[in-house]
């Protein structure tokens, strides 16, 4: 198969279609075993052809199932080896097309001392869209051209701030061409880049704020955990029951200072702006090896132009992943 997002089309005869349910599986070769990656769930759907998503299949090479189930517009009753529906399983993998012309002059540079990966490449012919490769992985599926023009026709460029810093990263872009229904992939130019940033990063994608900490001190993390120690009559050791597992948790402080060509009072607006959007859009935090998605907690800013000897380490709280971190920073000039 040579796109990533396959239409998916079969026949029911017999009955009057009435839902179906899609699966989509990928190999894992850890188990040795398919593991469900995506669900479209149990539905009415009355026609015979479904498109998957532009972010579901993201290797190639990969082995992939797929499984539809489909239902008729009789009520029936799932019994042993005899369920209400019908199911028909493919297995497939993808493989890029290569029809369409690459990218040129593609490169990948640290800007500065920060996380961001600058990106730039060149076309001469406009693609539909181009697609984001790290470590073989597509990250960004379907990228707008007119997101990455620069003033010069042809030329393409953007930041990437998801890269794990002292990791070599294997960065791919590609460019996709609608031809007909199939949405074709060009190969992928491609250059391998580690980055080493300096200070401690809060970025919001969103709205383009990025925050420098300056100073040693980095931030603490530990597996937020929700536990009950038990002692039971008649037993010598304690019994532990977990009643959940949460993200990375823990607190930063910091030092906010001129840096980069942007003042300190500038970093200070930006983080009380960020703690104002209330987690409303997403945030990174970026340190040591570090690149990971958290939600602000409380967040203390002195004010600018107290001396460090009287001024108090001020703190924010953070948490990684979908669990609400908190994130500890003292912004001090």
């Amino acid at each position: 198969m040579g796109e990533t997002t396959p239409p998916i089309v079969w026949t029911h005869t017999g009955r009057t279609q009435s839902q179906i349910e899609i699966r989509l599986h990928d190999w894992d070769e850890r188990t040795l075993r398919y593991k469900e990656i995506w669900r479209l769930p149990r539905q009415t759907y009355p026609t015979n052809i479904y498109t998957l998503p532009s972010n579901q299949i993201s290797k190639e090479n990969n082995n992939l199932r797929i499984d539809l189930r489909v239902w008729d517009d009789i009520p029936r009753e799932d019994l042993p080896d005899a369920p209400g529906y019908r199911e028909v399983t493919r297995e497939f993998r993808y493989v890029g097309s290569r029809a369409p012309a690459p990218v040129q002059n593609f490169t990948v540079t640290q800007e500065s001392t920060t996380p961001a990966v600058i990106i730039s490449f060149t076309r001469s012919i406009r693609p539909d869209w181009f697609s984001l490769k790290v470590d073989n992985v597509i990250v960004q599926p379907r990228i707008n051209p007119s997101d990455l023009e620069t003033s010069t026709p042809g030329v393409y460029g953007f930041r990437y701030w998801e890269a794990k810093p002292k990791k070599s990263h294997l960065y791919g872009m590609e460019a996709v061409v609608l031809d007909g229904t199939v949405l074709k992939h060009s190969a992928p130019a491609t250059q391998r880049l580690t980055i080493t940033p300096l200070a401690v990063w809060l970025y919001a994608p969103e709205s383009d704020i990025r925050i420098a900490f300056l100073g040693r001190e980095t931030p603490s993390e530990t597996i937020g955990e929700s536990e009950q120690v038990f002692e039971v009559i008649g037993r010598r050791s304690p019994v532990a029951i977990s009643s959940g597992i949460r993200g990375y948790e823990g607190s930063m402080s910091g030092l906010i200072g001129d840096y980069l060509g942007v003042s300190a009072s500038e970093y200070r607006d930006r983080l009380l702006l960020l703690k104002g959007f209330n987690n409303s859009e997403p945030i990174r935090l970026i340190f040591a090896d570090r690149n990971i998605p958290i939600s602000l907690g409380s967040v203390s800013c002195p004010p600018l132009g107290i001396s460090r000897d009287s001024m108090k380490s001020s703190s924010t709280t953070a948490r990684s992943g979908s669990s609400s971190p908190l994130v500890s920073d003292s912004p001090i000039s």
